[in-house]
């Protein structure tokens, strides 16, 4: 992962008329050196801890590996980034890598290594394959970026949750979602035994009911989105554009294995279950009425469309959503989007 906190895609690369600006979406603050961008509890001792020294391990072999994608992305090489990042967060790489390299660095890019330090787990890690672990992380950067990127939508979310996944033992970990949450929606309570079938169901039907309101803007009776309202509202209307539309549907399409879909991850915490999940959207932005619309240079180059006076951008959306052990109706945490290669 390039960087925890920045939606991949720091521009939108509208041009609709001179001075106009389009919003990128749910963009945070970077990490600066020696700072935290996480609100996490401290980590457990590993000495004491097994889950906490698995997580040490697991980051100590992630933040090497994903140094080395950092130099290979900053030579425009996008292969090592299969190493590290699988899924969304392996799309939004994809995305910054061909981005780069048809523009240039972008605000706030880092030049140097990315550290990420992992506080307590959210739950246990599965111990059954595929396995998973939701995890608070800090990162720090070194040195710190020179120049901070533009900040457009929510930033005082305070908590960067990643999801790591395992296919099989002598699998690696990578991480398939990240997203910013509000670290008081997330349980904290004693890790629960792995999410059963029906509990994957339940996640599964809740993660659909977001990808509803994600693409209607109408949550379902009882879906609780206070708290990511404004990402959605980025992804619909940029700023100094008409209001567009959005469609979602899970990373992965139809719910397979008895209604249970492969891109919901969820662990139990006490009474609670917390789940990650992903989306692939299409973000349709029209213009303003008599205008034409198209893409800045380089921008042009990645999506091949020609003016027109709507414009179709694929995205990535990834969220962390809470609900009840007894099917009380989800919360959704966190929510991230950046966009994505067609």
């Amino acid at each position: 992962m390039r960087q925890v906190t920045t939606t991949v895609g720091l521009a939108l690369g509208l041009l609709l008329c001179a001075g106009c600006s389009p919003d990128a979406g749910h963009t945070d603050v970077p990490p600066t050196a020696g700072s935290t961008e996480s609100a996490a509890v401290a980590s457990p001792s590993p000495a004491t801890d097994p889950t906490a020294e698995l997580l040490r391990r697991v980051f100590v072999t992630y933040n090497d590996l994903n140094n080395l994608a950092l130099l290979a992305h900053r030579q425009g090489d996008p292969t090592l980034w299969a190493k590290v990042d699988a899924e969304a967060v392996l799309d939004w790489d994809l995305f910054d890598t061909r981005l780069r390299a048809e523009v240039g660095p972008q605000p706030g890019e880092l030049t140097g290594k990315l550290t990420y330090a992992p506080g307590a787990a959210i739950g246990a890690v599965r111990t059954a394959y595929p396995r998973w672990v939701l995890v608070p992380v800090t990162a720090t950067a070194t040195p710190a970026p020179t120049d901070a990127p533009p900040t457009r939508g929510p930033s005082d979310a305070d908590t960067a949750v990643v999801t790591l996944a395992q296919q099989s033992p002598a699998a690696p970990w990578l991480m398939v979602s990240e997203t910013r949450a509000w670290g008081r929606l997330i349980p904290v309570g004693a890790p629960g035994a792995d999410a059963t079938a029906d509990q994957l169901r339940a996640a599964t039907v809740a993660a659909q009911a977001v990808g509803d309101w994600l693409t209607t803007g109408t949550p379902r009776a009882g879906l609780d989105v206070q708290s990511v309202l404004a990402t959605r509202a980025t992804l619909v209307q940029p700023e100094g554009f008409p209001v567009g539309s959005v469609s979602c549907s899970l990373y992965r399409g139809t719910p397979v294995g008895a209604g249970v879909n492969p891109a919901v991850r969820a662990v139990t915490v006490g009474d609670s279950l917390v789940a990650s999940a992903s989306y692939r959207c299409e973000r349709i932005l029209p213009g303003v009425p008599g205008q034409t619309i198209g893409w800045k240079a380089g921008w042009d180059r990645i999506y091949a469309a020609p003016v027109h006076n709507t414009l179709r951008q694929p995205c990535v959306v990834a969220v962390v959503l809470v609900s009840g052990l007894d099917g009380s109706a989800p919360t959704v945490a966190g929510a991230r989007w950046g966009a994505v290669l067609p």
